[in-house]
C-alpha cells in the first residue's frame, strides 16, 4: 500500500484561497477602470487635503454624502451619477451614510452665499462664512456652527469643500 502524504490535502485548499484572493482583490485593484485618472478625477491642494482630514475628523461624513446617485432626489446635483473616477484621490472614500444633510457632491459649484461667477478665493470666503453660521444662509438649519475651528482650519475645510467640484457642471 502506497504511503499517503498531507501535501495534496494542504496544497489544494491553499491554491483555492490564492486563486480566490487573486480574483477578488488583486484583479480589481489593478484594473485600469479603478486606477486611471481622468479629467473627472478631483485633485486637492495642500489646504484641500488637510481640509479633507478635518471633514472626516469633525463628523461631516455622518450627515453628508459626497456622491450623486441616479435618483430623483439628486437630479439637480449633476448630469450623471458619481463615477469611480471622481474619487480616485480620496482614500479612503468618504461617501457618507445617513444623508441627514444635503448631498455635498459638486458643492464647489454651488457655494452658499457666493455668486455663480465668483473666483475660488471668494467661494472659500463665502464657504467659511457659511460654516461659521449656517443659519444665516439657511434659516432654521440644523447644521452646527464650526466657529470653534481655528481660522486656518476653517479655511482648509472650506477649501476642501470648494475644491469638490464637478467638471460637467463647471463647463455649463
Amino acid at each position: 500500500m502506497p504511503r499517503m502524504t498531507l501535501l495534496p490535502v494542504i496544497a489544494g485548499p491553499a491554491l483555492l484561497v490564492a486563486a480566490g484572493y487573486g480574483v477578488t482583490v488583486v484583479a480589481p485593484a489593478t484594473a485600469n477602470t479603478n486606477t486611471t485618472r481622468t479629467d473627472a478625477t478631483r485633485s486637492y491642494s495642500a489646504d484641500g487635503s488637510k481640509g479633507r482630514d478635518l471633514y472626516a475628523a469633525n463628523g461631516c461624513v455622518t450627515c453628508h454624502s459626497l456622491q450623486r446617485r441616479d435618483a430623483f432626489t439628486d437630479a439637480g446635483l449633476g448630469s450623471a451619477p458619481s463615477s469611480n473616477k471622481e474619487a480616485l484621490n480620496d482614500r479612503p472614500a468618504m461617501l457618507g451614510g445617513a444623508r441627514y444633510g444635503p448631498d455635498l457632491s459638486c458643492v464647489g459649484n454651488r457655494v452658499p452665499g457666493a455668486d455663480e461667477d465668483a473666483d475660488a478665493e471668494a467661494r472659500v470666503e463665502a464657504m467659511m462664512a457659511y460654516l461659521q453660521e449656517p443659519s444665516s444662509v439657511h434659516e432654521g438649519s440644523t447644521m452646527p456652527s464650526y466657529r470653534f475651528l481655528r481660522h486656518d482650519d476653517l479655511r482648509r475645510l472650506a477649501t476642501y469643500l470648494v475644491e469638490h467640484t464637478c467638471a460637467e457642471e463647471a463647463a455649463e
